[in-house]
């Protein structure tokens, strides 16, 4: 038994991840061995030709799993390197795992990448839901959503650009990186105020044309907002005003 990175070990030629997992009515861990086929289960009790390496309840159970630290590289490596310029070795060695791990969690890097990009918008969309949560009026919503965006975009220099806009680059014909751009579409909605039932806005417009056009409109106004070294909160409070009126809110 070699160990290659983490829980991985190298086995009369071959690469197997095992991750701790514990088991109701077991005295202490059992491993399950991952790859491409599906899932094997193995105890102590079984009489195997290597030796088991046992891991503690809180080790098992604190340690990270190899898909997290994937992904924790993977989204570093594509955001500072760009998706052409980064390998699927190269994610696993920045990610402390063994090449062949990559292999069990993602087919390519194609898949890695829209991986990235869906945990990417679900951060930034779990985050609008906290800060929009009992904010009323719709100025007020569109100020939230717009200080969300560029919160989001300062402390995740690069992020925004590749999990929003990419994936339809990198996959053009790939359902999921679609799927993935047409989120976008939903910034109206979510600027809604569910205390009114004022449908007036989504009524009169297609709203997911609207939403698009504020993305790209969010977009070149950070740019054009860092370039010139804009206050923030200026630049929140007129392009909220600016949206707000133009939409009907008053």
């Amino acid at each position: 038994v070699r160990e290659l990175s983490g829980h991985c070990y190298s086995i009369t030629g071959g690469a197997y991840d095992y991750s701790p997992l514990i088991r109701q009515g077991l005295d202490r861990p059992i491993f399950i061995c991952v790859d491409r086929t599906g899932f094997l289960t193995f105890n102590k009790n079984d009489n195997l030709s290597f030796s088991w390496i046992l891991m503690s309840e809180q080790a098992a159970r604190s340690a990270p799993s190899s898909l997290e630290k994937l992904r924790q590289g993977a989204r570093k490596l594509f955001v500072e390197q760009g998706y052409p310029n980064t390998r699927p070795q190269d994610i696993a060695r920045e990610s402390g795992v063994a090449n062949g791990t990559f292999y069990i969690h993602f087919a390519d890097k194609k898949e890695a990448f829209l991986d990235f990009a869906e945990q990417a918008q679900a951060e930034l969309l779990r985050q609008y839901a906290v800060n929009l949560d009992g904010i009323s009026g719709h100025r007020n919503r569109w100020r939230v959503i717009c200080n969300t965006v560029v919160e989001f975009s300062i402390e995740n220099p690069g992020v925004l650009q590749a999990a929003f806009l990419d994936p339809v680059f990198i996959a053009p014909n790939d359902k999921n990186a679609w799927r993935l751009y047409d989120r976008l579409g939903h910034f109206v909605e979510m600027a809604m105020d569910p205390s009114d039932g004022d449908s007036k806005i989504t009524a009169d417009y297609d709203s997911e044309l609207i939403s698009h056009a504020l993305c790209g409109l969010l977009r070149h106004a950070m740019v054009y907002a860092s370039r010139k070294k804009m206050d923030k909160d200026k630049m929140i409070d007129d392009l909220s005003l600016f949206i707000d009126r133009g939409l009907g809110g008053g």
